[in-house]
């Protein structure tokens, strides 16, 4: 067993008594499950794969005081993982039936309280990424009506997103001073889950052209900067996302831009964090360093998620929902 994975064993035993008060994916129970099977199929050790299930209990018995219905924080982190585990075959289960009234309470959420004029691109990604996930689906004799409520839903969170994606990119890059994270993290998000629905054939036409906008937009706006101006997490994120959307696309074009644009980032003193998405941009990159190690109390579960990505590759069953975490 390597010393990295002993690291994070002893980072998630160390964070398990906070982590446990909440049923979150992003710092939460339903987090650590994940990190716990992946670290069994990385290791094949019985104990990691003993420490999800019995957290996976944990969790079933919070979950009915869950109020909030997003992916982070929410029910529908906590279904797709469920969904995630069952399509893995770590957990036997037919998902129609256990997530039964998870689906009704999302489909009403999404028909009574998001509506493409209040709600936010990340409200949009949330809820579709349960749907998405969902409607992948492995289970016996699937109901055609559910099946068609959960199309419907991803429907509508798609149109969400077309409307939304390109008045947010045009706002971002007409804006005199730098772009906020947050904006950024937005348009990253909602280019990201066009790029990873567009097989669903869900809106294709208006998906396909709202993709093809918001990379040339980025395209124009990052290679137009200066390549001292060019250094920010902001700029980072969005030509991460870039780079995830070729990637999805299996455009080898895009893929090859976003590392060109990457190469234009100035290596500043980064946080893990930032480090990790260079790694992804540029593989030569050495996202890891000794102190990580020493610093891993700072750690948090996205950083972990993605130090598995990053060092197991496909060992460690990556998923492209995970940077939505």
């Amino acid at each position: 067993m390597s010393e990295l994975v002993k690291q994070i064993e002893r980072w998630l035993v160390a964070n398990e008594e906070v982590m446990s008060a909440s049923c979150s994916l992003r710092d939460g129970l339903a987090g650590m499950i994940l990190v716990y099977f992946k670290l069994h199929v990385i290791t094949h050790d019985p104990r990691y794969k003993a420490s999800g299930l019995m957290m996976l209990d944990q969790l079933s018995e919070q979950v009915a005081a869950v109020e909030r219905a997003d992916f982070r924080d929410g029910m529908a982190g906590i279904g797709w993982l469920i969904e995630w585990l069952a399509q893995n075959k770590h957990i036997e289960a037919d998902t129609n039936e256990l997530l039964a009234d998870m689906d009704d309470e999302l489909y009403k959420s999404v028909l009574y309280n998001v509506h493409p004029s209040n709600a936010s691109i990340g409200q949009f990604t949330g809820r579709g990424l349960y749907f998405y996930r969902r409607l992948l689906s492995k289970n016996k004799n699937s109901s055609r009506y559910r099946m068609l409520c959960l199309r419907e839903c991803l429907t509508l969170m798609t149109d969400g997103i077309c409307d939304q994606l390109p008045i947010l990119v045009k706002k971002m890059i007409s804006c005199a001073h730098p772009h906020r994270m947050d904006e950024a993290e937005s348009v990253s998000m909602g280019l990201i889950f066009l790029s990873l629905t567009k097989n669903s054939k869900l809106n294709a036409n208006e998906c396909k052209n709202i993709i093809c906008e918001t990379l040339n937009e980025l395209s124009k706006y990052l290679l137009s900067k200066p390549v001292e101006n060019c250094c920010s997490s902001a700029d980072l994120v969005l030509i991460r996302a870039y780079y995830r959307s070729g990637i999805l696309l299996n455009d080898a074009r895009t893929i090859t831009r976003a590392r060109d644009m990457a190469n234009m980032l100035q290596d500043l003193n980064r946080p893990l964090t930032e480090r990790l998405m260079l790694a992804e941009l540029r593989p030569e990159t050495d996202a890891f360093k000794a102190n990580d190690m020493e610093a891993s109390v700072r750690w948090t579960l996205p950083d972990v998620l993605n130090i598995l990505r990053n060092t197991y590759k496909k060992q460690s069953l990556p998923t492209d929902e995970e940077i939505f975490i």
